[in-house]
């Protein structure tokens, strides 16, 4: 499992099976598809490599760091099982775009970040 946290070592989601979730009210937030990461629309929202995560314009938003396997995210888990399905069935474009890491970190947090490419 990994925390992903935030430039100020706030934990701000987990990731475990491919799934992400908030740190703070569990619910899902995209999933992971290779080393891309996908909103809960299916849109491409960045990609995640060397545990980091960055946004298409190739800024941090998230670091990942593995931690044990926390109890009640892995039950929840269990339960975004069926929501987990219905985003990989939502992605109608899987080209793995090139990202420029620019190594600047994002202005927007992790959910900002997926929520603002739900509403693109």
């Amino acid at each position: 499992m990994y925390a992903l946290e935030s430039r100020n070592g706030v934990t701000e989601a987990y990731m475990e099976k491919n799934r992400i979730v908030a740190a703070d009210s569990l619910q899902l937030m995209g999933i992971l598809l290779g080393n891309c990461v996908f909103d809960c629309a299916g849109k491409m929202a960045g990609k995640f490599l060397d545990n980091t995560f960055y946004n298409v314009k190739g800024e941090i938003v998230v670091k990942g760091k593995v931690v044990p396997p926390v109890h009640e995210v892995e039950e929840l888990l269990n339960q975004h099982q069926q929501e987990g399905a219905v985003v990989l069935t939502s992605i109608t474009n899987h080209t793995d775009i090139w990202i420029e890491i620019s190594g600047l970190w994002s202005k927007h947090t992790l959910a900002d970040t997926l929520r603002v490419m739900s509403l693109a």
